[in-house]
């Protein structure tokens, strides 16, 4: 996988469980689990012509070399890049790198 294409710096989260907030409500308590150098690839025209005719979703892929912390994401975790995205895929990208499907809500 060539580095020149990984331009973006992408936040990896994973849930460290539940925490009452002030309301009495339950939150999930994200942290950073990596940061790392991505390739982001927003979803096809198709896509995005449909997630802003609905207000639906949006998809992206994002693209990284493969290392112990890479190798480690599953869709329970979450990416933190110009807003919050759920993986929803995850999967090996070549010899050397991973790739991970995500999908986030469309602003209004």
């Amino acid at each position: 996988m060539k580095a020149g294409k990984r331009d973006d710096l992408i936040t990896i989260e994973r849930n460290g469980g539940t925490a009452e907030d002030t309301f009495g409500g339950v939150q999930k308590g994200w942290a950073t689990y990596a940061t790392v150098w991505a390739e982001v690839v927003y979803g096809t025209g198709s896509e995005r012509r449909q997630a802003g005719n609905e207000g639906a979703q949006q998809s992206a892929t994002f693209r990284v070399l493969a290392d112990p912390e890479t190798l480690g994401v599953t869709t329970a975790d979450r990416i933190n890049f110009n807003g919050t995205w759920d993986i929803v895929n995850v999967s090996p990208l070549a010899r050397d790198g991973i790739e991970y499907t995500a999908m986030r809500r469309s602003a209004a």
